[in-house]
Order: structure tokens, then C-alpha cells, then sequence
């Protein structure tokens, strides 16, 4: 490839990431904040999720897509 257009591929790809960043941070400023869920209740869900997964016997959960088993 071109020195020349190797450079202004770069160039390009540096505005295309500069207005994107401008656009998110405009979005973000636009956008009220969410409050976040407190770490107790996130913690809270995340062991009822575990304590599901031990409840229910290994044969009966359903299989994932994609994952490889031996």
C-alpha cells in the first residue's frame, strides 16, 4: 500500500474516532444518570442465580449453544 494513502486512511479513521467521541460524550451529557442498583442487591441476585443453578440437578439444565463439552 501507499505511503500516502496508508497516512490518510489513518487520518481518516483518527477524525471518524474524534466524532464519535464528541457524539458520545454530547449523548452521555444529554442523558439524565441512572441510579445505580446498590452492590448489596446485585449481590443478592447474583447468589440466588448461583443457589438456582445448584438446585436444579446438572442433567435437567438446558445445554448452552456454543459450548464445548467433553
Amino acid at each position: 500500500m501507499n505511503i500516502h494513502t496508508l497516512e490518510e486512511v489513518a487520518r481518516q479513521r483518527q477524525r471518524e474516532l474524534h466524532e464519535e467521541a464528541v457524539r458520545r460524550r454530547a449523548d452521555a451529557e444529554a442523558e439524565p444518570a441512572r441510579p445505580q442498583t446498590p452492590l448489596r442487591v446485585r449481590t443478592g441476585w447474583t447468589l440466588v442465580g448461583i443457589g438456582l443453578k445448584l438446585a436444579i440437578p446438572a442433567q435437567r439444565r438446558p445445554v448452552r449453544t456454543g459450548t464445548a463439552r467433553s
